[in-house]
């Protein structure tokens, strides 16, 4: 049996990488958050200790007084990226992310069979490996696979210290868990998981007499420190990165109602989230939530989709930590209800099917999208230029990553003599490029933009799908 487990395995994980590298193609252009990493991880090769946007002639949008500070931004992503750059190896760059997330089913899969045993664990494996928005994430070059699989590593970790009373992984468990929290900054919503956990399992506090827990958090802080003296020099604030963090997060993507991660939940997890319901009413049924197993996964799923329920802004990936707690909890359930074959086979094929329906759709919107392919055309113009050059644009990061040439933003107030002043304060051709992709321009705006600069530059290019709402105007004679 344990050589079918492990043919199993393997051929999931062929699948999962399939799927994942193929995901990487549905979409022709990078979106914001994936040029930022990007950007970064270019820049850091060069200077492994300028983490900020001071001097590499380009911006994210910070507002509230706190540029040039990167810190908001969780550096692990991009000081890994920073690697393959350093040994000239970009190309691969687009493929971290799907490997990651391949890893992360292998690790779900150990997790399972640790937790519970080797059927729970393929069955978690297939869950996540097929998962939606698991699998689109995995295509971009963005930090919420590398945090959810350290997650995963991290609880896996913890389990096999703080359970099967393995010292080593006890203080290893503090380590994994602080790179996931440089992954992404709300992995901390997880960290009463494990205190209540504690709490839950001993009926006291106990647990702190554990020396290894306590040289845990050492190991835990010490990972950290780089981050905290970061702060400290940039922020004058130990915890300045995580504040500036908190704070970034209020100020873009408008407002979404608390119920948001509950009605996108379909398309998030497919039929994984209607099994994940049957799984609660049998567990309740079955009065299966006293078993610690049951209770830590549960407190995984319910405290991080708590947080994520309070926080302003929301995206659909924001809740993906979550998914691999959805996942074990519904193969918990497959693998000891009375269920038959054929219904897990058939639930498999359902959401195989939805998942490869979503990439399908996705795929079809962005190569048949006149704005991206106009998107396309102007950086293609860019990059053809020979000469030195800066560009003014509303994506000045989207635009970098395709040219790595010096790009800024349009002022916010927009006007001629504001124009001017950013032509005088540069000695080499200045593009103001315009595209309707990723506009946040209204029409009047743009309109406005158009006027001026017709009447005081060169106009060098203009997109032939949609000419009045992609060019480019020059200073140059």
């Amino acid at each position: 049996m344990q050589g079918t487990y492990k043919k199993l395995i393997i051929l999931l994980l062929i699948v999962s990488l399939i799927l994942r590298v193929g995901s990487v193609f549905t979409s022709p252009v990078k979106d914001w958050d994936e040029t930022v990493y990007d950007n970064l991880g270019h820049d850091l090769s060069m200077n492994l200790f300028d983490y900020s946007f001071a001097n590499n002639g380009w911006s994210d949008f910070i507002p509230g007084g706190m540029y040039p500070n990167a810190g908001f931004r969780p550096p692990l992503l991009p000081y890994i990226l920073a690697v393959f750059y350093f040994f000239n190896m970009g190309f691969f760059i687009q493929f971290i992310i799907p490997v990651i997330g391949t890893l992360a089913v292998l690790l779900i899969y150990l997790l399972g069979k640790n937790m519970f045993d080797a059927k729970a664990g393929l069955l978690a494996a297939m869950f996540l490996a097929i998962t939606p928005l698991h699998i689109i994430m995995s295509g971009r070059i963005m930090n919420d696979v590398l945090s959810t699989t350290l997650i995963i590593l991290s609880f896996l970790i913890f389990w096999k210290g703080y359970e099967n009373n393995i010292n080593y992984a006890k203080v290893l468990f503090g380590f994994v868990f602080a790179l996931a929290l440089l992954a992404r900054y709300t992995t901390l919503w997880l960290f009463p998981v494990f205190l209540l956990y504690f709490i839950i399992r001993d009926k006291s506090v106990r647990f702190l007499k554990d020396k290894y827990l306590w040289f845990a958090f050492g190991a835990f802080t010490l990972t950290l420190t780089p981050l905290l003296i970061y702060g400290i020099l940039f922020y004058n604030n130990p915890i300045g990165a995580f504040i500036h963090g908190g704070i970034s997060a209020s100020y873009w993507g408008g407002q979404q109602p608390a119920h948001f991660f509950l009605t996108t939940a379909f398309n998030n997890f497919s039929f994984i989230a209607l099994i994940f319901l049957f799984s609660l009413a049998y567990i309740i049924m079955k009065r299966l939530y006293r078993y610690k197993q049951i209770y830590f996964l549960l407190l995984w799923v319910f405290i991080f989709f708590g947080f994520a329920m309070l926080m302003p802004h929301k995206e659909d990936r924001f809740i993906l930590p979550a998914a691999p707690a959805i996942a074990l909890v519904a193969a918990f359930y497959l693998s000891r209800a009375r269920t038959k074959r054929w219904i897990t086979i058939g639930v498999t094929i359902l959401v195989f099917a939805h998942s490869a329906i979503i990439l399908s759709i996705s795929a079809n919107n962005n190569y048949n999208n006149v704005n991206i392919n106009c998107f396309l055309q102007t950086t293609d113009y860019l990059k053809q230029q020979k000469m030195p050059y800066v560009t003014v644009s509303e994506n000045p990061l989207m635009i970098r990553y395709y040219t790595r040439g010096e790009s800024a933003y349009y002022p916010d107030d927009l006007t001629l003599d504001h124009l001017k002043e950013i032509e005088m304060s540069h000695e080499i051709p200045v593009y103001f490029v315009f595209t309707k992709f990723n506009s946040g321009f209204g029409t009047e705006k743009w309109m406005a933009l158009k006027d001026m600069l017709r009447q005081n530059y060169r106009q060098v290019f203009a997109c032939r799908g949609d000419p009045d709402a992609n060019f480019i105007y020059s200073n140059e004679i």
